[in-house]
């Protein structure tokens, strides 16, 4: 299967650049899937650059992921940047990409997964207009937006 993947940081104001990413890295024995992260560093580049580096090993050896399994290889990647980083901290997004060969769609908002109703939608467009009058709203002093809304291909697990 294709994916494909683009990618564009900015350092800022500061003079170097604290953050870092794994564009998409391959699972050992799982040809079906892809880890795709961003770190954002916070007092220099080290730890957003060790958690990068490291990664794809944890990752890899917390085959099949679970959800205990996938809590373990957080708690595995702070160990390691403890050991190996003092002054500077990082928060990570990680996403684990796995392509199913079937074309079951459900919607995801939050923590819910809703299954379609017919299975399919022909376009994006479809799926957000159907769904985007019983979105929660965020709202603020001037403004509302709708919580995001992501598709999604259905959980093994």
């Amino acid at each position: 299967w294709h994916l494909k993947i683009g990618t564009a940081m900015m350092r800022g104001r500061r003079r170097y650049f604290e953050d870092a990413c794994v564009v998409t890295a391959a699972v050992p024995g799982q040809p079906n899937v892809r880890i795709q992260a961003v770190f954002d560093g916070h007092g220099g580049p080290e730890s957003a650059q060790a958690l990068a580096v490291n990664l794809q090993d944890v990752l890899t050896a917390a085959t099949p992921f679970t959800q205990h399994s996938l809590e373990q290889a957080c708690e595995e990647l702070e160990r390691r940047l403890k050991n190996s980083v003092a002054r500077s901290g990082s928060t990570a997004v990680i996403v684990i990409v796995e392509h199913l060969d079937h074309k079951e769609e459900v919607i995801v908002q939050g923590r819910e997964i809703v299954p379609s109703m017919d299975g399919h939608f022909d376009t994006i467009q479809e799926l957000n207009s159907r769904f985007t009058e019983s979105a929660p709203r965020e709202k603020s002093r001037d403004w509302q937006q709708r919580a995001p809304l992501q598709t999604s291909r259905r959980q093994r697990w």
